[in-house]
């Protein structure tokens, strides 16, 4: 079960247009294997069609998440816990070494990136979820 804050249609494709300008997604969306989901939204918002809008931008958003980025087109995404555990998973993430930026992201098995302003590897934590 799936549930995302109310947020409409036209809202999740502008708050995807503006991450994906950023030209940094497209290796998480071929990682999750959602290159074609991507070729339909793009088809969709080109043609002016946004009645299956809503349909791919939740498959997109359960693609990438499963590759450690989430709410790629919702503000706030709400998971259920996992069945069988009292809470909910961890999350190990790599972040700001020296604690004074918000940056976080999700191991990708390559040795650990740095910080590009202070040379130094981000530091991994683990973040109950």
């Amino acid at each position: 079960m799936r549930m995302v804050e109310a947020v409409g249609t036209k809202d999740r494709v502008a708050r995807l247009c503006r991450r994906y300008g950023s030209g940094e997604l497209d290796g998480y969306i071929a990682a999750a294997g959602g290159t074609e989901i991507l070729s339909r939204i793009r088809a969709a918002v080109a043609a002016g069609e946004g009645e299956t809008l809503a349909a791919d931008l939740d498959a997109l958003d359960d693609a990438v998440a499963a590759v450690g980025l989430d709410g790629l087109s919702t503000p706030v995404r709400v998971l259920p816990k996992v069945p069988g555990t009292t809470g909910y998973p961890v999350l190990d993430t790599e972040v700001c070494p020296h604690g004074v930026c918000s940056r976080v992201e999700p191991p990708d098995g390559s040795p650990a990136r740095r910080c590009a302003i202070s040379g130094e590897p981000l530091r991994r934590l683990r973040l109950r979820t």
